[in-house]
């Protein structure tokens, strides 16, 4: 090999190297998905919103089959709980069992058994309709709390798998949830999900 072929073969790696670290630095900084909307933070008030809690796992629907699959209540069932808890905080009386047996006669899930949110105004005899806010912020949910209107909020459960709880209140320490699947308690704070926020559902009165 000539002095000159050594010579491009040499700058070749070298900028082969440069663009190789270049993108490390890149890759090794983008902003982690599994971060949301902190459970603290907007304004600092007082609130808390009187709602049943309804927990997956009750023996009056944990084995109910979700949506008419073979997924259950009690193991897929957080949307339906989290729901039928903000639908009865507004005077709508209903029970997941119920709002689930309402949302397979309107066609209200999908095959996968995922909640259709537009569905909840059929259910409702259009009183009721669903908010879809999937770029949540603090004063988004502020806002909805301080109206008497509790939020449902996607969370990450154990940091692994996306969770759905309600958020009824708010303190000097955060948000206030009613979580489907928590063994603490009724109106928790959210030490569990310090992961974040991800998306949030109200309903709005129609």
């Amino acid at each position: 090999m000539s002095k000159t072929s050594l010579w491009r073969l040499l700058i070749l790696l070298a900028i082969l190297s440069v663009v190789i670290t270049l993108n490390i630095v890149k890759y090794s900084s983008t902003p982690d998905t599994k971060t949301g909307l902190s459970t603290t933070g907007g304004d600092v008030f007082d609130v808390l919103i009187e709602t049943p809690l309804y927990r997956q796992h009750d023996d009056l629907w944990a084995t109910t089959s979700l949506g008419g699959t073979d997924d259950t209540i009690s193991s897929h069932g957080c949307t339906v709980c989290s729901t039928a808890m903000s639908l009865s905080a507004h005077g709508y009386k209903i029970t997941p069992l119920e709002l689930n047996n309402e949302l397979i006669s309107h066609q209200g899930f999908t095959e996968n058994a995922l909640l259709i949110w537009s569905a909840i105004s059929s259910v409702t005899d259009g009183k009721f309709s669903v908010i879809v806010e999937d770029s949540p912020s603090h004063e988004d949910i502020d806002q909805q709390l301080k109206l008497g209107n509790p939020v449902i909020a996607k969370v990450l459960y154990k940091n692994v798998i996306f969770h759905w709880v309600l958020i009824t209140g708010k303190n000097s320490e955060g948000y206030i949830i009613q979580d489907p699947l928590s063994k603490r308690g009724s109106n928790i704070d959210m030490s569990d999900y310090e992961s974040g926020i991800f998306t949030i559902r109200f309903l709005k009165v129609n």
